[in-house]
């Protein structure tokens, strides 16, 4: 018998200075006493679903399959937008249908969409303003306890969950790949959502010229591995543990030098006059 703990990961834009958190754990433990709780984060801006699903994309691959995944970053609680539950490359996730599973929506692992709407998994009395507490952290502790997923609610069609318009960053036909900030970190690293293979594909575009990164309007000319790579106090760009492009300031903080935060356009083209190498 497989006595190994369910795993449930929490993501949210509560913050930890309310009693939120903790009294999602409470309902998890009070339905499966035996489950581990795993903090992703607490700090997402509030009600920035962008960042979310851009940090459950760069946790989840780190967690042992069959972990259940709960999104709460929901500024529609109360209204009529509907809770899906959605399995995909081995992992359950539990969200508002409002984008935030949209990378998970696109994956070729997908395996089913449910509706979440099973009465007698809920809290027996549901607000309109917590529905972390009241529906998603009890469903995940039954899921969690062995309750088959498929009783969860009515299948949904992939196709007809709501999906974020600038998950991805986009190359052009010019050479011009361009993308968002969507995450500044502790460390003010601007996080963004141009990946590895987005400048590998415009690298193979252009002849492997060096790249320029526009931002703020600032030029960043070439990548390099690590932070201490130039001096301190300089900017740079390299790809960071996400496999996505970070703007960085040596021992400083980039989103308060730059005056730069989530949402602003990062721009990254081939350089004209900086030979390879």
């Amino acid at each position: 018998m497989d006595r190994t703990p369910p795993v449930i990961t929490l993501l949210t834009d509560f913050g930890i200075e309310d009693e939120y958190v903790g009294v999602m754990k409470g309902v998890v433990f009070s339905i499966c006493r035996h489950a581990l709780v795993v903090d992703i984060s607490h700090s997402i801006p509030p009600q920035n679903i962008l960042a979310a699903a851009a940090m459950i994309e760069a946790s989840c691959r780190f967690f042992p399959e069959g972990t259940i995944h709960v999104l709460v970053v929901d500024p529609g609680v109360g209204t009529e937008r509907r809770l899906i539950a959605l399995q995909a490359d081995g992992h359950t996730f539990l969200a508002p249908d409002n984008g935030v599973l949209t990378p998970f929506l696109e994956t070729e692992g997908i395996v089913a969409v449910r509706e979440i709407a099973q009465p007698s998994w809920v809290l027996p009395e549901v607000g309109a303003t917590f529905h972390g507490r009241d529906i998603f952290a009890p469903v995940a502790a039954h899921l969690a306890a062995g309750e088959p997923f498929m009783k969860i609610g009515p299948a949904v069609d992939p196709t007809s969950c709501i999906r974020l318009a600038h998950h991805r960053a986009s190359l052009s036909e010019d050479g011009t790949v361009i993308g968002k900030v969507v995450h500044v970190d502790r460390f003010g690293n601007l996080v963004t959502n141009i990946s590895r293979k987005d400048l590998d594909r415009l690298r193979g575009r252009t002849g492997g010229k060096t790249l320029v990164v526009h931002v703020g309007g600032r030029e960043i000319t070439g990548m390099q591995r690590t932070y201490g790579e130039v001096p301190r106090g300089t900017v740079l760009a390299l790809i960071g543990s996400r496999e996505r492009l970070e703007i960085a300031v040596n021992c400083g903080n980039a989103s308060r030098i730059l005056l730069i935060s989530t949402g602003a356009t990062v721009i990254v083209r081939p350089s004209t006059n900086v030979p390879c190498g």
